[in-house]
């Protein structure tokens, strides 16, 4: 099963190398490490050309947001199936095999979502060197670095809704899943959250509309199809 991992970013250059290594370095490598830059003004450039060709950096000159950076390194995208990682986030060793096995498993889903953990930026080196520890506190991932897609569910959803400001890939999965879509869900911890002073979802509280105006579309879409039931 061949796979793109597609890395989003915009100013994180301080914690990109990190996240990049923690993909190559994976025991079931990727075939292609797409790096989709969101017109940065940091040092992405230079920490993303520091790979060489073991990835391909992709920059956008006006900034588009996350939705518009995943899109794009979905165009760019070969590979079967795809997943994403935040550029602020580490997947721990076997993160790749376990999504890819439990994919394979369930030929009838859509993706494979495992296991997230919040992670403050001072405590990393110490998650990295015993996640075990971590594992109560996981809980199921919806969003960048659990989630495993295959590329064609995409053919059938559509790409990412750009005039979504957050939780672009949770607002997809729920529209994926109205339409009739499967994913399969695994216990085991792959990704460590870096928490840090700048993570908008974790720490912007002015967020909550858009996440209510989701959960409005999903109930609203639910609706809409009970309504087109036959009546007994």
């Amino acid at each position: 099963m061949n796979v793109s991992v597609i890395v989003p970013t915009r100013n994180y250059g301080r914690f990109l190398a990190d996240a990049v290594k923690s993909i190559l370095g994976q025991s079931l490598p990727a075939m292609e490490v797409i790096v989709v830059d969101d017109a940065s003004d940091d040092n992405t450039v230079e920490v993303a050309r520091g790979f060489g060709d073991k990835i391909r950096y992709v920059r956008l000159d006006v900034r588009g947001g996350a939705a518009a950076a995943r899109n794009t390194g979905l165009k760019l995208a070969v590979g079967e199936v795809v997943c994403f990682l935040d550029s602020d986030d580490i997947w721990l060793p076997g993160a790749l095999e376990i999504l890819v096995g439990g994919l394979e498993a369930h030929p009838e889903a859509a993706g494979a979502s495992a296991r997230i953990v919040n992670v403050p930026d001072s405590a990393m080196d110490e998650a990295l060197a015993c996640p075990a520890s971590l594992v109560e506190r996981a809980f199921q991932c919806w969003g960048a670095g659990g989630l495993l897609l295959r590329r064609n569910s995409f053919e059938k959803v559509g790409f990412f809704d750009e005039g979504t400001s957050i939780a672009e890939l949770v607002a997809w999965v729920s529209l994926a899943r109205d339409q009739g879509l499967e994913f399969a869900t695994f216990q085991e911890l792959v990704v460590l959250r870096r928490v840090h002073g700048a993570n908008s979802v974790l720490t912007m509280p002015t967020l909550a509309p858009g996440y209510m105006h989701l959960i409005r579309q999903h109930m609203e879409r639910q609706r809409a199809a009970a309504s087109r039931e036959p009546q007994s």
